[in-house]
């Protein structure tokens, strides 16, 4: 508050006594006034907390704020000082930190900010959203994998930087992760010096002819001078060019630099370029980049958008983050980092161009573990391992041609000369050897006489032999790389399909295929409207086990429109009357029961036997008796079990022979069988 200022008089020489009493009147006045608007100020009931900020490579700073709770304080605490800082959300109003000074959670989920406690007993995880604390306390926000040994400093050690007098040095680390200090000095080394000593930061300093001249290590002692494979690695020096709008290599020592502020000293590979500007802003140019669409199809990394192919498109995408340079943006184009670091830079554009150009390259690509894995681009002569689904993915994107291995199924081998054709025709005519999915010793013995590059795998328990701990250690032992997936529903089998396109460069195929899938879904959606889920149903599979609601089938049947009856959480749950008639009970009684068996299509149909077998089990629900319960061939594609039972469910929506034409479109498409029409051919069965 502003007070104005009291002329002085000597009093005695310009007052009398009477004037004295006014004025000493009127100070009182003031005085009152002043004590008055004091007691009227609002006062501040936030609380208080302390943050120690520090990455996994032990480079920290302090922060202090204010506010309702600590959520609301940090972000205080980072205005204050300057910082860039994201926040995110985990739902029910829970708040998370996403992103520091550059650094966030990098594609593969492998590091991020984890919050603990800090008092004299050491760290302590917190188990509740920042959000949600209140209690003022002092909070360490530390990024890294989960279980990492955190090296902290001392919190009687704790300083807060509260000015940018002196010579101001940004500070990087490997991980793109940045803190300002600053000190005083006749050099750049004083100064540097006098910043680690009053931010009580550990150093250890060069020296030439017994004179301190540059940085042995900072922060870390692990930081310093050293050579990991080819690459040297150090602290990095640089100082504003000429112009003051960008950053040049410094290539003299610290304690020969003098008038210059600020200075960025860089722990990376030589010669390598911090993400920190002039400004102390990670964000490179102000480019837009929110017109661009993502997807989750092409699961390979360098396709910046997600979609099914890495093209002209994806190489725009990543020029415009590099130049960005925001760490937050691989939270929208997570498949843009390439190396997983974090940051966009211009080595994973290298590699979107290469991919481009279809190089042949190592590349890395999510499968069913979720997880980056490398493999070698583009895949070729492949050991394929799979049920009916994946034998799908191989007729769609036409890897018989590139298969040098198939893993015949031990017990049923439900393989059709139609669906199957191109992959049944390489097996009979000798050039795709074959091995059992049942990974015995003389299956492995038989691999090892075989010529492949890659082992692509279902993992859907038919191949557990060969996505075991043993089978993939054969593998790595072998020479070859593993893709895992699984292709049991609508959406992953759709995931796989376009990842596998680009990698096999049947991209065309992949995006085809997706595109077919999405009609069909589209046009069930469309039509039925508000009548989706009024008709109720519940599939089997096998010879008697029902769909719980952690069965494919039971999404599959939702996605038809249907309101799947089934509330057990569990794959399946095994039905016989004589022992438990559960499936009598009034709860289970759907309009619809859909069986599906599979057999092999164009050449099997159920048997008088079989058809009395799975009758004998479901005679009495409900749905058989009033004539809706159906026998599906079990390897009709996904997309196509889709439209047979939304055609059945709602005979007044779709016209009939809606799914057989989609089912013709499919054979057309995506096999090589010639003149195969499908309405001549059964793969629905009422029974009676």
């Amino acid at each position: 508050m502003y007070y104005p200022q009291l002329s002085y008089f000597k009093v005695g020489e310009m007052m009398d006594k009477k004037t004295t009493i006014v004025i000493v009147a009127v100070i009182a006045v003031v005085a009152v006034i002043a004590v008055a608007a004091f007691l009227m100020m609002p006062k501040d009931n936030k609380t208080s907390f302390s943050f120690l900020v520090e990455d996994d490579e032990g480079i920290f700073f302090w922060a202090e704020g204010k506010g309702d709770n600590a959520c609301d304080a940090f972000e205080s605490a980072m205005d204050k000082l300057g910082y860039e800082y994201e926040i995110g959300s985990m739902g029910e109003g829970m708040k998370i930190i996403n992103s520091i000074n550059g650094l966030s959670m990098p594609s593969d989920y492998s590091k991020y900010w984890q919050m603990f406690t800090y008092d004299d007993k050491g760290l302590t995880e917190c188990d509740v959203a920042i959000n949600n604390i209140t209690k003022s306390c002092t909070i360490a926000l530390l990024f890294g994998s989960y279980g990492f040994d955190f090296d902290v400093p001392a919190l009687s050690d704790k300083v807060v930087r509260d000015s940018t007098k002196g010579t101001l040095f940004y500070v990087e680390s490997s991980n793109g992760f940045y803190v300002w200090i600053n000190g005083k000095g006749d050099n750049a080394l004083d100064a540097l010096k006098d910043a680690t000593s009053t931010y009580k930061i550990a150093a250890d300093w060069t020296k030439s002819s017994g004179v301190d001249n540059g940085i042995n290590w900072l922060f870390n002692e692990d930081l310093y001078m050293k050579k990991v494979g080819d690459i040297w690695y150090y602290w990095n020096q640089y100082v504003p060019n000429e112009n003051k709008d960008d950053w040049v290599m410094s290539t003299v020592y610290l304690n020969e630099v003098k008038d210059t502020t600020p200075i960025c000293l860089y722990y990376d590979a030589y010669g390598s370029k911090p993400l920190v500007g002039l400004d102390g802003n990670v964000g490179g140019e102000d480019i837009d980049i929110s017109g661009y669409d993502v997807y989750s199809l092409g699961m390979v990394y360098g396709n910046a958008n997600g979609d099914f192919t890495i093209d002209a498109l994806d190489v725009e995408i990543v020029e415009k983050l590099v130049k960005r340079k925001n760490p937050s943006d691989v939270n929208k184009f997570p498949l843009a980092d390439t190396d997983h670091d974090g940051k966009v830079t211009s080595a994973d554009l290298d590699v979107v161009k290469a991919l481009v150009a279809k190089t042949a390259i190592a590349v890395d690509v999510i499968d069913f573990r979720g997880t980056p894995i490398t493999v070698s681009y583009p895949i070729t002569d492949i050991f394929g391992c799979g049920g009916t689904n994946m034998r799908s993915v191989v007729s769609v994107l036409d890897l018989a041609d590139t298969m040098s291995v198939w893993a015949l199924a031990s017990k049923s081998d439900t393989r059709s000369p139609v669906l199957d054709k191109a992959l049944c025709d390489g097996i009979n005519d000798g050039s795709i050897d074959t091995v059992t999915t049942a990974a015995t010793d003389g299956d492995y013995q038989k691999l090892l006489t075989c010529d492949f590059n890659v082992a692509l795998i279902e993992g859907n328990g038919l191949s557990d032999g060969y996505t075991s701990d043993a089978g993939r250690q054969f593998f790595e032992d072998y020479g070859a790389d593993v893709l895992i997936y699984n292709t049991d529903d609508f959406t992953t089998l759709s995931t796989t399909i376009a990842t596998l396109g680009i990698l096999s460069g049947s991209e065309d195929q992949a995006k085809k295929y997706v595109e077919f899938t999405d009609k069909v879904q589209n046009t069930i959606d469309s039509k039925l409207g508000d009548k989706k889920g009024t008709a109720t149903v519940m599939t089997v599979t096998m010879s008697n086990s029902v769909s719980g609601t952690l069965s494919d089938y039971y999404a599959l049947s939702v996605l038809a429109g249907g309101k799947n009856l089934a509330d057990w959480e569990a794959k399946t749950r095994k039905y016989n009357e004589s022992e438990d008639p559960w499936l009598l009970d009034e709860k289970y009684n759907p309009d619809f029961m859909f069986h599906f068996k599979s057999m092999t299509y164009g050449t099997t149909e159920p048997s008088q036997k079989d058809i009395d077998t799975y009758k004998g089990y479901f005679k009495n629900t409900y749905a058989f008796i009033n004539g809706n319960y159906y026998l599906i061939n079990g390897v009709v594609p996904i997309p196509i079990r889709l439209a047979i039972m939304a055609e059945i469910m709602y005979p007044e929506i779709f016209d009939e022979g809606w799914a057989t034409s989609l089912f013709q479109e499919y054979v057309d498409n995506f096999t090589t069988a010639e003149d195969w029409d499908v309405s001549e051919h059964k793969a629905i069965w009422p029974v009676e």
